[in-house]
């Protein structure tokens, strides 16, 4: 018995059809396709119709932000990799975002192109091998967060993501107001009964080059800059303060409202050191 072509072709656009999730923001639209990326999340493609028939269609810079906050430096050898990545699917990568303009008749291969380069380019993350030092930071900025007796009622969420001007970047943990109004998307959060801002704690890791890992932090800082995030206080807990410049640390101290630095092997001070800090921003 023959394999029925027309009917496999008929259930993959159905299941492509329920699988891919489009959601409304500002004036974008947010496609969220069943491409897995290699640090397994689900490829997300934003597309902007900047005239019409003309759309502008980019990864919103998710990508270049998860190797970030995954501690990985995109080095110029990297760099130079994910740029030809970008070309051989028609899209460029410039200020960390995969990007194609394009007309109407080229839009959904523009689309496919974008949810493609963003899905191979978390391959870094096989090659990326964490120091054991740095494992139980998140977990230990997690209790520090938890212990803290914050003045009001709060709710601790981790891998909280921000929409900037350019890019999308993630906080690894958001201690929320529980008398604000938090929608999921958190670009559309509404605090209405309290002005107590959230506040955002990220641990920042010198991985094999501090200052660009600092300049990483600094541009977030600029990126949020403008929009509702602005004024959230952040925290910025540097890993591994011992191996720091002054430079790329007065970066970071510039960039944060509150900076804890942990030298290596003290990481259990966290616990102790970051309800105090929380207490001086809430």
């Amino acid at each position: 018995m023959g394999t029925n072509c027309q009917f496999l072709k008929k259930t993959l656009l159905e299941f492509l059809g329920n699988a891919i999730d489009v959601t409304e923001t500002r004036d974008y639209c947010v496609l969220t396709l069943p491409q897995k990326t290699i640090d397994d999340r689900l490829a997300s493609v934003f597309v902007q119709e900047k005239m019409p028939g003309f759309f502008l269609v980019d990864d919103g810079g998710k990508t270049a932000a998860e190797l970030f906050a995954q501690g990985i430096h995109v080095t110029d050898l990297k760099l130079a990799a994910l740029e030809e990545l970008a070309e051989r699917y028609g899209a460029t990568f410039v200020q960390g975002t995969f990007r194609i303009g394009c007309h109407t008749e080229k839009l959904n291969a523009a689309i496919v192109s974008i949810g493609q380069c963003a899905t191979l380019a978390t391959w870094y993350v096989l090659g990326h091998k964490p120091r054991f030092e740095e494992e139980p930071v998140l977990h230990r900025i997690e209790a520090g967060m938890r212990a803290w007796q914050a003045p009001y009622e709060n709710e601790i969420r981790s891998r909280v993501r921000m929409l900037g001007q350019k890019m999308e970047h993630v906080m690894d943990f958001v201690s929320f107001p529980r008398n604000g109004h938090e929608d999921r998307r958190v670009e559309q959060v509404i605090n209405k009964l309290d002005s107590r801002l959230p506040i955002c704690v990220k641990a920042v890791r010198p991985s094999d080059n501090p200052l660009e890992q600092a300049r990483g932090y600094g541009f977030m800082a600029y990126d949020l800059a403008k929009t509702q995030f602005e004024t959230w206080p952040r925290v910025a807990v540097v890993t591994r303060a011992d191996e720091w410049t002054q430079s790329a640390m007065d970066l970071v101290y510039a960039s944060a409202s509150i900076v804890v630095p942990i030298e290596t092997g003290e990481e259990e001070k966290l616990e102790k050191l970051l309800p105090e800090r929380l207490s001086e921003v809430a």
